[in-house]
């Protein structure tokens, strides 16, 4: 069945979660990735090779081990530079080519390294900028998102209660009357008698 099969890996970006989380923007791997193709057919089947069943690397040793032997890109960890939305195509493009891959090696380039590159020094400075608001609002975006996930608890709890009651009405079972609230009545005042002035005798 595999004769019959177009197999192609090649290394991409993949979200690390976690990474993402604590660093408050999107940040990747480079990961494996495989692409299997039925000849003559639309659908493909495609993903990271770690997140694929049955692997890939296995059905295909073949490929995958001519893939390993041509590919020399190295697994990177953060963002790659075509996924920042505000680099233009020709500085991805110039900066691909001086072997700046991600935005963390854009931001951590030396002042020599600076002048061999068009432009670096801008977009240094705003790739740091970038990573510091990021960084600064990672902690209310954590807290955010916690806050949804408790909301989206009690939705469910009230969803829960409210078919819980519907059902008890559908049997004809009483519904739970209301409970008002009451202030229990305290003791009646005393009335004290009003002394009179003794008669004149």
């Amino acid at each position: 069945m595999a004769e019959n099969l177009q197999v192609r890996f090649w290394m991409d970006a993949y979200e690390n979660p976690i990474k993402t989380r604590e660093a408050g923007r999107k940040v990747y791997d480079t990961v494996p990735w495989c692409e299997i193709r039925v000849p003559g057919e639309v659908d493909t089947v495609m993903g990271p090779v770690a997140k694929m069943h049955p692997d890939p690397r296995n059905r295909f040793p073949m490929a995958w081990a001519q893939f390993q032997k041509d590919n020399t890109t190295e697994g990177l960890v953060g963002t790659p530079l075509k996924m920042v939305p505000w680099l233009e195509r020709g500085d991805v493009e110039t900066l691909l080519y001086s072997g700046v891959k991600t935005l963390e090696q854009l931001a951590g380039l030396s002042d020599g390294t600076l002048s061999n590159i068009s432009g670096a020094l801008g977009l240094r400075t705003k790739a740091r900028d970038f990573i510091k608001a990021a960084q600064d609002a990672a902690p209310m975006e954590h807290l955010s998102e916690e806050l949804a996930k408790r909301d989206l608890v009690i939705d469910g709890l009230k969803a829960q209660i409210a078919e819980i009651l519907k059902a008890k009405a559908t049997r004809g079972e009483e519904m739970p009357p209301e409970v008002e609230v009451r202030k229990k009545p305290g003791p009646k005042p005393k009335i004290k008698p009003i002394e009179t002035q003794d008669q004149e005798h």
